[in-house]
């Protein structure tokens, strides 16, 4: 039987449309696993149910995780969807709940991070510094920076190297880590570039490896974590 990875979409600007970005249930299909598109709601018996299908969650990109979630004002957060951001903290706590295997890309890892506790640079060339420019967009299926990943980590026995590079479209990263995650990838200025929990099975990556995976084929060993929490064999 084939494994099925729940994906929460988000709504259009309208609030008409459920959208999806194509390149993720992609990488999903490559995966061996069926992606399950699942449409916006704030029913948790729903959320339950639809968790319980499953056997993993993936968490997108996307816009800004509102400040309020871990008790700031909004002084350069945009594209915030609070109720997306309700939507999938609550999905995220079922699959922890439940303990399905989630991976978070993106927004992911900043949702993830904020939603335990933890909280986010709002603008990384303000509030860090400009050592590595971390948002361009223009080259998003590119790599533009190295990222060091930790020995011993799951990440490593993932992509099977110390090093490697990554592309980079976002201005908001990790600052303070919540409690229950631990840091096994940073980019060369400091910038947090993945997470792992150290109570569930939960890999956050700050990068893009749905779109990497055309030109770097370790990234499709993520999602196939996802799908099977296996890790790839000796080369």
């Amino acid at each position: 039987m084939m494994r099925k990875i729940l994906i929460p979409a988000y709504l259009s600007d309208d609030g008409k449309q459920t959208v999806l970005l194509k390149t993720y249930s992609d990488a999903v299909e490559a995966a061996g696993a069926i992606p399950l598109i699942f449409p916006f709601t704030l029913d948790l018996d729903t959320m339950k149910a639809a968790v319980e299908l499953v056997d993993g969650l993936l968490l997108t990109g996307g816009g800004d995780v509102d400040p309020a979630l871990y008790g700031e004002d909004n002084r350069s957060s945009r594209g915030i969807e609070p109720m997306r951001d309700q939507f999938e903290m609550k999905l995220m706590f079922e699959a922890k709940t439940q303990g399905k295997r989630v991976l978070g890309i993106c927004r992911g890892i900043q949702l993830v991070n904020a939603s335990l506790g933890g909280t986010l640079y709002q603008d990384l060339p303000t509030e860090y510094g400009k050592q590595i420019n971390h948002s361009q967009p223009a080259r998003r299926f590119q790599p533009v920076h190295s990222v060091q990943v930790q020995t011993g980590s799951l990440l490593h026995a993932l992509l099977g190297h110390e090093e490697l590079s990554v592309n980079s479209t976002h201005h908001q990263a990790v600052r303070q880590l919540a409690l229950e995650l631990r840091p096994v990838a940073a980019s060369p200025d400091g910038v947090i570039e993945g997470l792992e929990s150290s109570e569930d099975p939960i890999l956050l990556v700050q990068w893009h490896p749905e779109r990497l995976r055309r030109t770097d084929p370790r990234q499709d060993n993520l999602f196939r974590w996802l799908a099977t929490g296996e890790l790839p064999g000796p080369c």
